[in-house]
């Protein structure tokens, strides 16, 4: 499976239509000008390399008969103005999709077993696209894949856990 078919775009720009590595200005450019101020959507960097989080989350040890994993992936866009940002509602003022902050989850396909297993997927059939990993090991082999589309140089990769 390639890195394009692992990650499931919620909004921002869609980087699966992109080819690796991602360029660090994703999201960035868009202008407007709002109470008089004009403002610039710009990412967050961290020691001149763009922000880029990778968090694991899991239900296991919450939720009774919680057995999976997940992991979103977003990358920070802020509407500035010198120190200032605004977020929010701007006075009806339209921001693009692709210069909004990237937030997707990391995907994988529904096994044939999985989807015989009616109880708890009872709406998928195999092959389909789901967000719950199985073991950390098998979600951490779809990160390391992923997050080579994001050269050190350029990006600040972080990897977070709620588990």
């Amino acid at each position: 499976m390639s890195w394009k078919e692992m990650i499931q775009v919620e909004r921002g720009a869609d980087i699966t239509e992109m080819e690796a590595p991602i360029p660090s200005t994703i999201g960035e450019g868009f202008t407007f000008c709002l109470n008089g101020k004009q403002y610039t959507t710009i990412g967050g960097y961290t020691k001149g390399k763009r922000d880029v989080e990778f968090y694991i989350t899991s239900y296991i040890g919450y939720c009774g008969g919680a057995e999976h994993y997940y992991c979103s992936i977003s990358i920070p866009v802020e509407n500035r103005n010198g120190n200032t940002t605004i977020g929010g509602y701007h006075g009806g003022i339209e921001i693009p999709n692709e210069y909004q902050s990237f937030k997707a989850s990391i995907v994988r396909p529904l096994t044939k077993e999985e989807a015989a297993d009616t109880e708890r997927w009872e709406w998928y059939k195999e092959g389909d696209m789901v967000e719950a990993f199985c073991s950390l090991k098998e979600l951490n082999k779809c990160i390391e894949m992923i997050r080579q589309i994001f050269p050190e140089d350029k990006w600040n990769v972080v990897i977070k856990r709620n588990i």
